[in-house]
């Protein structure tokens, strides 16, 4: 049974093969650079008196939370909990 291909033309598309897969190992040992976390701990939390305006309720909860001094957060979250 003859196969659809050469060694000639292996040999032919080596240099492009090679060269796919050294730039996927590529984006593969860079990529856990992304994985961590660089952004720098919360180090304080102070209380701020808000009050919810409205909840939708669509297997995810969408709050609508204005805070004391005029601006609203707009939070969107699946898990329920306590604000």
């Amino acid at each position: 049974m003859p196969v659809p291909w050469t060694f000639a033309d292996v040999k032919r598309h080596a240099i492009g093969v090679i060269l796919t897969v050294a730039l996927f190992a590529a984006v593969l040992a860079l990529d856990p650079l992304k994985w961590t976390n660089n952004v720098s701990p919360i180090r304080s939390v102070d209380a701020v008196d808000a009050m919810v305006r409205s909840v939708q309720w669509n297997r995810v909860g969408i709050y609508l939370v204005s805070i004391e001094n005029g601006p609203s957060v707009l939070i969107k979250d699946k898990r329920p909990h306590l604000i």
